[in-house]
């Protein structure tokens, strides 16, 4: 089998604008053999990046699936840089060429420096520099997919009558507990977690522990 992914079209409300945002953001240049009144394209260096206008939902009969506001996001788009510092000063390069930050730069699992940003239509895409060998994921410590679990857990009201007072050393616990609290005000948490010296045996150390 031949196939390979070739290109990448986005459906733009206005394919200059949009195009012209990539452009500029990004470095990319129009490829201008492609264009045409209902398109633009640019050269992603190794991909094409196309933009379509709204004609395009009537010619690829899907002119019902238009969306109607901000919907949910199911397909991102990811752009590899050259530099962690490269992610964090395109990430505000893209709030002055009108876009926003999603998520702030910051550390993957899997060894990367990533930033989530939204273009002026409010397409998602990813700013993404490999820092590294990847991590695989039986390596991940505290992986994402563990804590979500946990977070959730500790978000329910079930959590703090059956945690509170008792002591946690699993890495995983402590750190969905302090992302469940770190948007919270002290005073209004159900559950807190303090660094606490207990004893074992004749000797002292430190241990998480669940307390009102």
């Amino acid at each position: 089998m031949s196939a390979r992914l070739a290109y990448v079209n986005i459906l733009a409300r206005d394919i200059e604008k949009l195009s012209g945002f990539y452009a500029r953001l990004l470095g990319f240049s129009e490829i201008e053999t492609h264009r045409s009144p209902i398109y633009r394209c640019l050269d992603a260096r190794g991909m094409e990046l196309g933009f379509n206008a709204d004609q395009a939902y009537d010619l690829l009969q899907i002119s019902e699936r238009r969306p109607k506001g901000r919907g949910a996001v199911q397909v991102y788009l990811t752009f590899e840089v050259e530099s962690p510092d490269e992610v964090g000063a395109l990430a505000q390069a893209c709030i002055a060429a009108g876009g926003r930050i999603v998520k702030d730069p910051y550390d993957t699992y899997y060894n990367a420096r990533q930033a989530v940003l939204e273009d002026p239509e409010g397409n998602v895409f990813r700013l993404n520099c490999r820092k590294g060998p990847r991590v695989p994921a039986d390596q991940v410590e505290n992986p994402p997919w563990k804590i979500a679990p946990l977070k959730a857990f500790l978000d329910s009201d079930t959590a703090p009558r059956l945690l509170r007072g008792r002591p946690v050393q699993t890495p995983a616990v402590i750190s969905a507990l302090k992302l469940r609290l770190a948007g919270q005000a002290a005073a209004r948490s159900l559950l807190f977690l303090s660094r606490v010296r207990v004893r074992r045996g004749a000797t002292r150390r430190n241990v998480w522990r669940f307390t009102r």
